[in-house]
């Protein structure tokens, strides 16, 4: 009973949502796939990708934000993002036993309308987190950005464009996303995709700088990212290249369920998840960031 009340307690702190003690609660595994059940059949009157963007291009970052939550919430995203695809990982501990797990993550990032024409959206970690508490999932840490790459059935070769301050504008979020879609000849949808994005992710950094965004990623090869990891931003901030990866909660350990989240936070097994050992706080800390105000960025950061 005592084990019971912890483990619905640690999954509340988790992801913001419903308790339950049980890992396969709200998915599905169909043929080495697993179906995440929370996220909602897309309305057939929601707004495709193209429409969606026009809708943004008036808004400010702030009514921006909003409006991704609302249209993901309802579930306006393509089909083949509710089918999280696996991903294998081992932890050899040294002279123990060696643990093989397997974690499920989206196919590809957060994305809005239809099978046909959805656009990939990036958004700030607060918005980015809300989404997965909705969804009963986490956001990836580095070392799974990582593994994803590595084990990704069609890789991307990243395609920066120009910095400057039109990154964090619709605009430059449309045309990247024509971009990654101009690599995509011969590519079926819900295959593992990789390498097109930035991650934001969570890490132990942002214990002591909850304020910021925590990026990484945009391989050119395994283990070889463009952005090592990052909290040079402030929590509001998103550009053209961040990428919203969803990671499942239920993960197995030799064919056991458990939960993602309990894993990370456990010294002994984190390290199948994560390179930073045990992750104390495995999320945004959304609820410190509702009034909080980001730092002035030192010179040295820039």
């Amino acid at each position: 009973m005592v084990r019971k009340f912890l483990l619905a307690a640690l999954f509340l702190v988790f992801t913001g949502s419903c308790v339950t003690t049980d890992p396969t609660a709200n998915v599905e595994l169909s043929s080495g796939d697993l179906i995440v059940k929370r996220i909602p059949d897309r309305p057939s009157s929601a707004p495709i990708g193209a429409a969606f963007v026009s809708q943004l291009k008036n808004l400010t970052n702030d009514a921006r934000e909003r409006a991704i939550l609302a249209e993901v919430e309802k579930g306006n995203m393509p089909s083949f993002l509710r089918r999280f695809r696996p991903v294998k990982l081992t932890l050899q501990q040294p002279g123990k036993k060696t643990f093989n797990a397997t974690i499920w993550v989206s196919p590809d990032y957060v994305s809005i309308g239809s099978d046909k024409n959805y656009v990939r959206v990036p958004m700030n970690p607060v918005t980015a987190q809300k989404i997965a508490d909705r969804f009963g999932c986490m956001l990836p840490t580095t070392k799974l950005v990582d593994a994803i790459y590595e084990q990704a059935d069609f890789k991307l070769t990243p395609k920066p464009m120009q910095a400057g301050s039109s990154m964090v504008t619709t605009d430059y979020f449309w045309r990247h996303n024509m971009t990654i879609e101009s690599q995509l000849h011969g590519f079926t949808p819900g295959k593992l995709l990789a390498g097109h994005k930035k991650d934001v992710v969570v890490t132990n950094k942002l214990k002591v700088q909850p304020t910021r965004v925590a990026i990484y990623g945009w391989h050119t090869s395994p283990k070889h990212p463009i952005q090592p990891l990052s909290l040079v931003h402030g929590y509001r901030y998103a550009d053209y290249s961040h990428g919203i990866r969803l990671v499942s909660q239920y993960m197995q350990i030799d064919g056991k369920a458990v939960f993602t989240g309990e894993i990370l936070k456990d010294p002994a097994l984190a390290g199948l998840l994560s390179n930073e050992g045990a992750l104390s706080i495995p999320r945004i800390r959304t609820e410190l960031l509702s009034s909080a105000q980001p730092k002035p960025y030192a010179k040295s950061q820039l």
